[in-house]
C-alpha cells in the first residue's frame, strides 16, 4: 500500500485526481484524519477534501500507476509521495 499527500484547492484538481485514481486497478481510499472516502467517487472526494490536506491510499499496482504520472507531471501536482 502506497500513501501520497493530496491538498486539492480546486474542482479541477478533484477531477484530475479523481480520473488519475479511477485508471488504478483496485480500491483507493482519500483520508482525513480517521475519516476514509472511495478516492474514485468525485462528489466524496469534492465535499469532503476540498482544501484540507489529506491521505491518499493506492495499493500495489495502483501505486506504480500513480507513481509514473507524478514523474511526468511534478509541475503543479496536487498529489505529493510519501
Amino acid at each position: 500500500m502506497k500513501h501520497y499527500t493530496v491538498l486539492l484547492r480546486s474542482a479541477k484538481e478533484a477531477a484530475a485526481l479523481v480520473d488519475l485514481v479511477s485508471l488504478c486497478p483496485g480500491t483507493a481510499e482519500l483520508c482525513i484524519g480517521e475519516n476514509c472516502m472511495d478516492a474514485k467517487s468525485f462528489m466524496g472526494v469534492l465535499g469532503v477534501a476540498m482544501g484540507k490536506k489529506a491521505v491518499l491510499k493506492i495499493p500495489g499496482e495502483g501505486g506504480a500507476l500513480l507513481d509514473d504520472w507524478l514523474a511526468k507531471n511534478k509541475a503543479g501536482a496536487a498529489v505529493t509521495s510519501g
